[in-house]
């Protein structure tokens, strides 16, 4: 293993501990939307990194462009085949009950339906995941004080977020090949446009 993916692995690390420490100690409407809102930040990042570099005042996934919805970010890293199937759906589960919690004064729990369904949906998909397998449970440090579902939603938080984290340190630009192609086709068509 190359020294600098080395280091991304024991930075990844890091960052998954902190949000693990971070939502361990919230509430289960807490902890579904502080990670939400952590994985909706990073596919901010992964998108980012995969498109043309633009200036700040024009960001796609800014407060005035059609990016800015965590649905949104979602489906566009999904089209633009960032993530697969899997984590598209994944986290597509963990959106909904993000919103009705968000939304909704009562009925917040993860042992009630809609939420129920949608968590044993995401436990069933992510539980066949190797990565996730090999987590431990009270994970990191052996704590199974809280009822297992809500320590599990917690690892499954931190399970999605380490994996768009790691997307986006390998991520190439989806651009970055055929830019120079893109402007001398352009070049040639405008140049051709003035000639007749």
């Amino acid at each position: 293993m190359e020294v600098e993916e080395s280091e991304h692995l024991e930075e990844l690390g890091k960052k998954q501990l902190e949000l693990f420490n971070e939502i361990r100690t919230e509430s289960e409407r807490a902890c579904v939307i502080v990670g939400a809102a952590n994985i909706d930040a990073l596919l901010d990042k992964l998108i980012t990194k995969a498109l043309l570099p633009v200036n700040e005042k024009k960001q796609l996934c800014s407060e005035s462009n059609a990016f800015t919805t965590f649905s949104a970010k979602l489906n566009l890293a999904h089209q633009l085949g960032l993530i697969d199937d899997a984590l598209f759906f994944q986290v597509n589960l963990l959106r909904k009950i993000r919103n009705d919690f968000s939304h909704n004064l009562s009925g917040c729990r993860l042992t009630e339906a809609p939420h129920l369904n949608r968590y044993q949906d995401l436990l069933k998909s992510i539980s066949k995941c190797p990565m996730y397998k090999r987590m431990p449970k009270g994970f990191p440090d052996g704590n199974i004080d809280e009822p297992e579902h809500v320590l599990t939603m917690k690892l499954m938080i931190v399970y999605l977020s380490s994996i768009i984290s790691s997307l986006i340190y390998f991520v190439e630009p989806v651009y970055n090949e055929n830019l120079d192609t893109i402007k001398q086709l352009r070049e040639s068509s405008a140049s051709n446009g003035q000639q007749g």
